[in-house]
């Protein structure tokens, strides 16, 4: 089940896609909000939404995805999901959106998709 929807106006087009999946049991995590307040939320597990990230990416292509597993990678417990990545790793082809990576980052440096690569295989494999 997905929920799809666009707006566009002259100048700028937004684009949103849900997806309804199944996944484990939600654990509690901390999110903060744009005017810098934290509240809990429940969440698939980092490894749970790694591991989701690079099915999308596999399929799609779309620099978003890489920037989610490049972000997670930093937080996801590798043992966990090691078999299920397991050769996924090895060779990522470029996004066909890498240029919108700018677009995505709101603040911080933005890495190019061979820095997140690097980063990513640094981080996770085995």
């Amino acid at each position: 089940n997905a929920i799809y929807a666009k707006v566009k106006s002259d100048r700028t087009e937004i684009s949103l896609e849900i997806a309804l999946r199944s996944f484990g049991k939600p654990v509690a995590s901390e999110y903060e909000k744009a005017d810098g307040a934290f509240i809990d939320v429940f969440t698939p597990t980092a490894e749970e939404l790694l591991i989701e990230k690079l099915s999308a990416y596999k399929n799609r292509k779309l620099v978003r995805d890489v920037f989610d597993v490049y972000f997670l990678s930093r937080v996801v417990d590798e043992k966990k999901i090691r078999e299920k990545i397991s050769g996924t790793l090895k060779e990522l082809p470029r996004p066909i959106d890498e240029q919108n990576l700018k677009n995505i980052v709101i603040s911080g440096a933005i890495p190019s998709f061979d820095q997140m690569t690097e980063k990513i295989k640094a981080r996770l494999s085995t």
